[in-house]
């Protein structure tokens, strides 16, 4: 297979894109709790961080498993250096979020010191895994699969990618006056 498709698809929509957000949202809401435990503002913060990271980490196989998918049963994306990165980078979340939980189920108080100093390595390295995943992401079209052809077309041309589109037109022009509309306006007193 020579084009960047997903093969973990339903009708030609890949689902790892779709599955990615879950575990990103739990582990960036895991900080979140691990934070506010350290600021004092409660013991229920601790005890939400070990629940989002359990739920994150079931995420984290659900988005492995369609990843992995398109990984092993494609070469074009195998040749792909960010692909790797992205694969690698994610593991290591993974197995930093999984050392995490094991060790609130320990002691859930760990939250507010070592767990919140993982939480903080984890969602920094995820989010670098996941702007990776987003610019490969974008080669594949991010929709449809099978849209763009290795073979055929270079890697990182939008034209290539987009051949239906001009790219000699301009973008669109915003409308008049659109652009004061928000701006927050002094009062004259």
């Amino acid at each position: 297979m020579n084009d960047l498709t997903s093969t973990f698809a339903i009708d030609g929509h890949p689902l790892h894109p779709l599955l990615v957000p879950i575990p990103i949202g739990l582990f960036v809401s895991a900080l979140a709790t691990d934070i506010a435990y350290a600021a004092g503002c409660g013991d229920g913060f601790a005890t939400a961080s070990l629940w989002l990271l359990g739920g994150g980490l079931a995420g984290a196989v659900l988005a492995a498993i369609a990843g992995l998918t398109d990984f092993a049963a494609n070469s074009a994306i195998r040749a792909l250096r960010d692909a790797w990165l992205h694969l690698f980078a994610n593991l290591t979340v993974v197995v930093i979020e999984l050392v995490s939980f094991c060790l609130r189920l320990g002691d859930r108080w760990i939250a507010g010191g070592l767990g919140l100093g993982l939480s903080v390595v984890a969602v920094l390295l995820l989010f670098s895994a996941a702007g990776r995943g987003v610019s490969w992401c974008s080669v594949m079209a991010s929709g449809r699969s099978g849209r763009a052809n290795v073979k055929s077309k270079p890697l990182g041309d939008e034209r290539a990618i987009f051949p239906d589109q001009n790219p000699a037109r301009p973008p669109p022009r915003p409308r008049r006056g659109s652009r004061n509309r928000f701006r927050c306006r002094a009062s004259s007193r």
